[in-house]
């Protein structure tokens, strides 16, 4: 096809043109009022303007540069992209959400990556873990998102969230009542069987503590500086703190409130008692035969039992009778 100007046109063969050269044909449409070129289409919009499959060989090139059709930027062998990426997600929340697992199959099998420990569970040890290369990363699920970052989310906050800290390499969990909200430090500490939740855990209906449902366990260990101090390790109490016990660090079990509670009970007495000095006291209320109210300690002896009167200051021996 030759084409000399838009008043001289001519074509070797098969263009119907009208007297003003525009082509009649939709095969081959040419629009020299607008300077566009249609192929199968009888209205181009565009100065070339196809409908159909284009098949051509070479470099396609826009201004002068080679066009790549990528929303990614190529740099040597390398991609990139300034802004966030979804997987199987069509709303990214960070510079990567992918909404399902992430695998790597190699010549050897398949890792199965792990990015809440910020290790990969698989037996190669030359594995780097995933997050050094991504920053933040968002695994989205059923549940709740697992945020990776060197600072605790401050936004999206929802009871349940976890956050990866890789810095402290430490796991979080989201905790809010609706009155305090603050990320509760779940992760295992000195081995991995370990628990440590700095601030307050609250456990709504049952805690096992053991390694099946018969066999419970309950240990508190205190440091050195623990040692000797008398504030509370552990407490037991009602709703509003008011009745219940304490343990102190030093081992101490002391009532919430004075004379408030028993040891033992009428139908559910304690086998033996092993003590030391046995101090008695009923200071706040009275006895039933003169009403008043007294405080002893009784002490034991090589051969006798005494009695020390703590108020008076008087001291007695109990008449023991050899049978």
């Amino acid at each position: 096809m030759a084409v000399a100007t838009k008043r001289d046109f001519s074509i070797s063969y098969g263009l119907q043109t009208d007297r003003t050269g525009t082509s009649t044909g939709n095969t081959l449409f040419v629009d020299q009022v607008n300077d566009r070129v249609g192929v199968g289409q009888g209205s181009p919009s565009y100065t070339l303007d196809v409908s159909g499959d284009i098949n051509f060989t070479g470099t396609l090139y826009k201004n002068g540069a080679e066009h790549v059709a990528s929303r990614w930027t190529l740099t040597g062998s390398d991609i990139y992209r300034l802004s966030k990426v979804g997987i199987n997600e069509q709303n990214p929340g960070s510079q990567l959400a992918v909404k399902g697992y992430i695998t790597e199959s190699t010549d050897s099998g398949t890792t199965y990556w792990n990015v809440v420990t910020q290790q990969d569970i698989g037996t190669d040890a030359n594995q780097v873990p995933l997050n050094q290369y991504l920053g933040q990363l968002a695994f989205l699920d059923d549940i709740s998102p697992v945020k990776i970052s060197d600072v605790a989310p401050s936004s999206n906050l929802v009871q349940g969230k976890l956050w990866w800290d890789s810095t402290g390499g430490r796991l979080y969990v989201y905790y809010n009542d609706g009155t305090t909200s603050n990320w509760v430090d779940a992760s295992p500490f000195g081995t991995t069987t370990d628990l440590v939740v700095d601030g307050t855990l609250t456990v709504r209906t049952k805690a096992m503590i053991g390694n099946d449902s018969t066999a419970t366990n309950l240990e508190i260990k205190v440091t050195a500086t623990q040692a000797d101090n008398t504030n509370k390790a552990l407490t037991i109490n009602n709703n509003d703190q008011t009745s219940g016990l304490d343990i102190s660090y030093r081992g101490e079990i002391l009532p919430k409130a004075d004379a408030d509670v028993n040891l033992g009970g009428p139908s559910n007495r304690w086998a033996n008692i092993y003590s030391a000095d046995l101090q008695l006291s009923n200071e706040g209320s009275h006895n039933d035969v003169d009403g008043t109210w007294g405080k002893y300690t009784i002490q034991e002896g090589e051969e006798d039992l005494f009695l020390i009167n703590r108020r008076s200051g008087k001291k007695y021996k109990f008449v023991l009778q050899e049978v």
